[in-house]
């Protein structure tokens, strides 16, 4: 038998190049989000992904509509390119005119939806930003992974206005929540970010014990073109602890404020606690401050699947937890740790054919003298931590 030509080696070079059309939504168009300040949001977009992600960016492209300021519509464009000879590290360019909220790491947009088509309640806050962001981060597929980020943005302060939700239909067309000013001017910032993950919550079923540790340093100031000064530090710690096979044992503690001797942070870099997500026994983001500290503790244990849960739970799980926290600006600062605000919730949770779903109820421990003090009924879309 003659012998099996080799098949010819494989050069990169010689793979074919280009761009494959991919449209956001349905037929690019996108019901998109709301909130109180932009009301609706549709939008038309789409991505442009290279075929070869290391020799060509992939480029992404959003246009936008807000029903309450209709002459002001938003948009996005970004192109991020994988440099796989650095160890896949990625470069990305965006320019924006839209609306940005600090407290993204507590609420996701599809949960902040929710709540505020279902219930006429905004868990977040927002400003107006129109500049442009670079950044290098580390592949996402490392335990380690370092990012650096540069930003230029005017911000503005943005009013809330009121819009058609589904308890309008009911007689329910209050006022919404006031959105919080901010300082006004030209951001110009430089931020550094770490993170070291070892655990794995992505899956209810297939967890895995560890650390999720992130950190950042903001540095803000006139000696990069911008009109507001300020060191800015946080530090997001979690820990996921499995004590038998059905019982787990989590921690968080979350740290935010000045460093470096600044007095304050711009208003835009507040931390807001309060209603699901950090204090959820308390007022939606009744405290802020620009000094600020969460720790929450959390007990699950993995129900049985019955013929009665089946139906609405793929997998679930009963969940105890107490929060404790505060924020204050500067101030107050003393008060960060003297006058803490505590609660503590029961519920269940799991996994729908939706995604996650979890129902609780939580009770304020703490100023009791305060308006609402009773327990409150939420839900959540996303996990807490």
């Amino acid at each position: 038998m003659p012998p099996v030509p080799a098949p010819p080696a494989y050069v990169e070079s010689d793979a074919p190049t280009g761009y494959e059309v991919s449209l956001h939504g349905v037929q690019g168009f996108d019901i998109g989000h709301l909130n109180r300040v932009d009301g609706w949001r549709p939008s038309f977009g789409l991505a442009l992904a290279s075929v070869r992600p290391n020799a060509l960016p992939t480029v992404d492209l959003t246009l936008g509509f807000r029903s309450n300021r209709p002459r002001r519509p938003w948009f996005r464009a970004g192109a991020t390119q994988i440099l796989a000879s650095l160890d896949r590290i990625a470069l990305t360019a965006e320019v924006y005119q839209d609306t940005h909220t600090p407290d993204g790491w507590k609420i996701g947009d599809r949960e902040n939806d929710a709540w505020l088509f279902l219930t006429r309640t905004d868990l977040r806050n927002y400003y107006g930003a129109e500049g442009a962001r670079f950044s290098a981060s580390t592949s996402d597929l490392r335990t380690l992974g370092f990012s650096l980020a540069l930003l230029t943005e005017k911000n503005r302060s943005r009013q809330q206005d009121g819009f058609v939700t589904l308890t309008t239909l009911f007689g329910d067309d209050e006022d919404f929540r006031p959105n919080p000013p901010v300082d006004e001017g030209r951001l110009t910032s430089a931020t550094i970010a770490a993170r070291v993950l070892t655990a794995s919550t992505q899956s209810p079923s297939l967890r895995v014990p560890g650390w999720n540790l992130a950190a950042e340093l903001e540095r803000g100031g006139e000696a990069l073109g911008g009109d507001l000064s300020f060191w800015r530090g946080m530090l997001h710690l979690r820990r996921y602890n499995r004590l038998s096979e059905r019982h787990w044992l989590n921690a968080r503690v979350y740290l935010s404020g000045p460093v470096a001797g600044t007095a304050s942070l711009p208003r835009q870099r507040f931390t807001y606690l309060g209603g699901p997500g950090s204090l959820p026994g308390f007022d939606t983001l009744v405290l802020e401050g620009d000094r600020a500290v969460l720790g929450t503790a959390e007990y699950t244990y993995q129900l049985p699947t019955t013929s009665w849960s089946a139906p609405v739970f793929l997998l679930w799980q009963l969940e105890i937890f107490s929060d404790v926290g505060n924020a204050v600006d500067a101030s107050d600062r003393v008060q960060l740790y003297s006058k803490l605000h505590w609660d503590a919730g029961i519920g269940v949770s799991g996994v729908t054919v939706l995604g996650y779903l979890g129902v609780f109820v939580s009770q304020r421990l703490s100023h009791f003298d305060e308006r609402s003090d009773g327990p409150r009924a939420l839900f959540r879309l996303g996990r807490s931590f």
